[in-house]
Formats: C-alpha cells, structure tokens, sequence
C-alpha cells in the first residue's frame, strides 16, 4: 500500500475509498490586463517571497477547500451573479502582513456581486466562515510593520497608477501539492458583452 502526502491540506492518503475525496485547496480570481501585471511584478519579485506561485491577480474568493472540484466548476459555470463591468484600484494599504492594492468598491455593487458569487459557488463550510476580505491585488509580504510602511511609500512613490480595468473572466485556481496555482476553469466575466 502506498503513501502519498498533500502538502496544499495536510492530508495523508493510504489509497483507500476516503482518500480519494480529499479536500483540494483552490480560490477564484480575476488576472488584471498584462500592462498591469507587467507593471507590478517587479515590485512584487522584490518584496513578495510567493511571487513564483502565481501571476499577478486580484484575489475575489480567498483559498478555499472543497473535496467534488469537478461540483465546484459545475457551480462556478452555474452562477448568476451579476458583475461590476470594471474593477478600479485605490491606494495600497496593509492587510494583516501583505501589502495590497485593493479594488475600489465605493458603490457597494462588488460587494453584491461577491455575496453572490460566494452564496453560489462555496461549500456550505466556507459560506459559515465570517469573511471581510477584500478583493485586491498582493503585490509583497512582509515581516514587520516598519517593513510594511517602507514598502507601501515605495510602491506609492515609484509604482505606476493601476489603470481601471474591465475583466474578461473569472478565473479557478488550484493550488497543488508544491504550493504553486493551476488554473483549473475560466468562465467569462459575469455581465460581460
């Protein structure tokens, strides 16, 4: 009997019938236009050590477990949600130990769009979890305050503005066992022409 370790959750699976439904870590994003990428990632290969996992992008369901992915696509592709048609970046602020630039949500209508999205696409589990997260793009990670600050007045002073921008689609990644995001579905932007 063989042992195989799934570092993304921790689990440990021995081939029998309840390892074959473990959990799977995965999270929904939008990836911004390139000249956006293009202009972050710099700054993100000098002050986020995660770069390497995944591109720039705009985080709208942090990571999530889900055991059926093949159920989870199913609902993604199911939802009706109905989304802002463009997405505006405000001022980089700190999150917990990351430094983010967070999407723009002064009509409250993102807010809307993601109680939907998430009332339709999580697992009951992950809908209990009290959730305030805000959508925004990770662009370092940090391990002291003073580091935070410098960072964020660096971004500001030598970053370019992030333009607005209007998604093209809404984007499930998977995260594997080395810890790096695989996309897994992408379906178009909800409200999309």
């Amino acid at each position: 009997m063989s042992s195989r370790r799934d570092a993304s959750v921790g689990i440990t699976n021995e081939n029998t019938a309840a390892g074959v439904y473990h959990a799977r870590v995965f999270q929904i994003v939008v990836f911004p236009p390139e000249e956006t990428r293009a202009a972050v990632e710099p700054f993100r290969r000098l002050h986020d050590p995660a770069f390497h996992r995944v591109s720039p992008h705009v985080t709208l369901v942090p990571p999530f477990e889900e055991a059926d992915a093949r159920a989870l696509r199913g609902r993604l592709a199911a939802q009706r949600s109905v989304a802002p048609a463009t997405l505006t970046f405000a001022e980089p602020r700190v999150l917990g130990r990351a430094l983010c630039v967070p999407v723009d949500d002064g009509d409250g209508r993102l807010a809307a769009f993601l109680r939907g999205l998430r009332d339709s696409v999580l697992p009951l589990s992950a809908r209990l979890q009290e959730n305030d997260d805000v959508p925004s793009l990770r662009v370092g990670l940090l391990g002291t305050d003073a580091e935070l600050e410098l960072a964020r007045r660096s971004f500001v002073a030598t970053a370019v503005r992030l333009a607005p921008f209007a998604p093209e689609s809404l984007v499930l990644l998977m995260d594997d066992v080395r810890g790096l995001w695989h996309e897994v579905q992408s379906v178009p932007w909800p409200g999309r022409p």
